[in-house]
């Protein structure tokens, strides 16, 4: 016997794929799961944020991000992005107007190097299967 009882509801998605097209099926998986849109309310601290601002955006399909936050130490913000492709990939990070600068960091959220940001954005080309962990300030 179950130890919750009752009625549930679940969806569910079957995605037919071969070893070659095996990203593109992970990569639509992940979207059906998981939705891009993040939202972030609070009652902690007075304020007002526009109902809609982009605070940064990324072109790759195969690129997920798995966290934003703020950074442990300080007022920076982290944004963890990974590829789920089996191949590298080219990425174009566009940053919202509160980032100016970036840097990447490592998972214990220590500088490893800054990015060059031109015009707002931020040209990287990540290795496959790669996780990147961001500061943006």
């Amino acid at each position: 016997k179950g130890q919750k009882l009752g009625s549930y509801t679940l969806e569910y998605s079957i995605l037919p794929y071969s070893k070659k097209n095996e990203s593109d099926a992970f990569s639509l998986g992940y979207c059906f799961a998981y939705p891009q849109n993040i939202a972030i309310g609070t009652d902690k601290h007075p304020g007002v944020l526009p109902n809609e601002e982009d605070y940064v955006s990324f072109d790759n399909e195969y690129i997920r991000a798995s966290a934003f936050k703020k950074k442990e130490s300080g007022t920076s913000t982290v944004i963890r992005l990974f590829n789920t492709h089996t191949e590298s990939v080219d990425l174009t990070i566009t940053l919202g107007e509160a980032y100016k600068n970036a840097s990447l960091i490592t998972l214990g959220e220590e500088e490893l190097e800054a990015l060059n940001v031109v015009n707002g954005k931020i040209a990287l080309t990540v290795p496959a299967k790669k996780i990147l962990t961001i500061e943006l300030k």
